[in-house]
């Protein structure tokens, strides 16, 4: 039996689900457009003045797992990142591991980062 590759003059080419993003300096971290109006919509629920706190914690099929919570103010060594009318803080030793990555959303929040050798299949952790 064979096979036959039938294509429409008319075939859409798919576009790939995750567009490369500008390179982010190593101490920063960037906020995509997709983050961005996920952290604005979550913030309604929020206090005034409150922004996400990005981490990681070890723990994960692959070593390394990135929380995510809403805090009313960064601490004292925190770092803030603003982009998009949004701001994250992230902590130094997390800042450490994540410095120039991307926080995307996509079916949640991601890390992306050029950085990565190795994430879990789930997508939920990864190795650097």
């Amino acid at each position: 039996m064979a096979f036959l590759n039938i294509q429409s003059k008319n075939q859409q080419k798919l576009k790939p689900s995750f567009e490369p993003m500008p390179e982010v300096a190593p101490g920063e971290v960037g906020i995509s457009e997709a983050a961005a109006k996920h952290i604005a919509a979550l913030l309604v629920a929020e206090q005034p003045g409150s922004l996400l706190r990005v981490g990681l914690q070890g723990g994960g099929c692959s070593g390394l797992k990135p929380y995510f919570a809403f805090e009313g103010s960064a601490a004292e060594n925190d770092q803030v990142f603003s982009q998009h009318s949004v701001s994250i803080c992230v902590d130094p030793k997390s800042l450490s591991l994540i410095g120039g990555s991307w926080l995307d959303f996509e079916n949640g929040f991601k890390i992306r980062s050029s950085q990565l050798k190795k994430s879990c299949s789930c997508g939920e952790s990864f190795a650097l």
